[in-house]
């Protein structure tokens, strides 16, 4: 477990002043790494899909917005095999994110108009 020091962001917890501490992906990850790529200040749009063959899609980028400009980009990953994609969106968001994504119950997302990736019950 690593913890930093409360630096920034919504004060949570002690209303006294007392030194916080907070998790945050932004601080644990060092410079050092460049094949992770972390995206702060975003909101993920989507997942972006794609399937090679007959086999089951695979998460090959994300879609963002900056929250910041509220431009909109396209994150895709190298066509290293072993590369991923993970997203930490909540126990909300998550699944949200899936279903704007494609992957849900195929009824549902007809009624949304939203292009199924994978008819996925539950």
């Amino acid at each position: 477990t690593y913890l930093r020091p409360y630096t920034q962001g919504t004060p949570a917890g002690d209303p006294t002043g007392a030194t916080r501490l907070r998790r945050s992906a932004a601080t644990l990850l060092p410079d050092s790494h460049p094949n992770i790529t972390l995206l702060t200040r975003t909101r993920t749009d989507r997942i972006l899909f794609a399937r090679s063959d007959s086999s089951s899609p695979k998460a090959h980028g994300v879609q963002v917005t900056d929250l910041s400009t509220g431009g909109v980009c396209t994150h895709r990953l190298s066509d290293d095999t072993a590369a991923e994609v993970i997203v930490s969106s909540g126990a909300l968001n998550t699944p949200k994110l899936l279903m704007l994504s494609g992957v849900g119950p195929a009824a549902e997302l007809h009624k949304h108009r939203i292009p199924v990736v994978a008819d996925n019950e539950g």
